[in-house]
């Protein structure tokens, strides 16, 4: 298998991009899973407290909320962030197209959509196998829309660690709302 992405152009120049292997997507993809956690944990903690209120509309409204992160989540932060997202950021991978460009809208999108079909029958099974098997070491969601994810720079690993920190507070503080509003009073500066 080739861990190299050539691109030859017609005035004969040549491009090449290493190619992410499986485990570095693996773990750009759980980082986004993490983060797609906390966000629908977020919007639920949000929005279920107007459920006394709303009622049924609040429970349309979460539904809607878990759709919009589980659906566009990866297909927006792909097209807007030139082929990444938060866990290929962290990790250092971008999605190219064919052409070694960043991937437009519909790319993004068509990939996303395709997606679904590398998580059959269940955890990435089907995605996992065309991989191993695909010269360019690309699942189907990778192959049909003609994108490749290739590495890049990393980040910082004290940013890393900073927004992991960051994310664990954020999960305590939506675990746990009523320790931190009874904590607060002794955390205020005396008077």
């Amino acid at each position: 298998m080739s861990s190299a992405y050539v691109i030859r152009t017609p005035e004969n120049v040549t491009f090449e991009f290493e190619l992410a292997g499986v485990a570095s997507r693996a773990l750009a993809w759980l980082i986004d899973v993490l983060v797609m956690f906390v966000l629908i944990a977020t919007a639920i903690q949000v929005l279920g407290s107007f459920m006394p209120v709303a009622g049924g509309l609040a429970a349309a409204v979460i539904l809607v909320a878990v759709f919009l992160v589980q659906w566009w989540y990866t297909a927006l932060l792909e097209w807007l962030w030139g082929g990444q997202t938060i866990g290929k950021r962290i990790v250092g991978l971008r999605t190219l197209s064919e052409r070694g460009v960043r991937i437009d809208f519909t790319q993004s999108v068509v990939r996303n959509l395709v997606r679904i079909v590398d998580l059959l029958p269940a955890v990435y099974l089907t995605g996992g196998v065309s991989a191993l098997l695909d010269p360019h070491q690309r699942e189907v969601a990778l192959a049909i829309p003609g994108v490749a994810d290739a590495l890049g720079a990393a980040l910082d690993p004290l940013f890393v660690g900073s927004a992991i920190a960051a994310g664990l507070t954020l999960l305590t503080v939506l675990a746990h709302p009523r320790d931190v509003r009874e904590h607060s009073d002794s955390l205020a500066p005396a008077k």
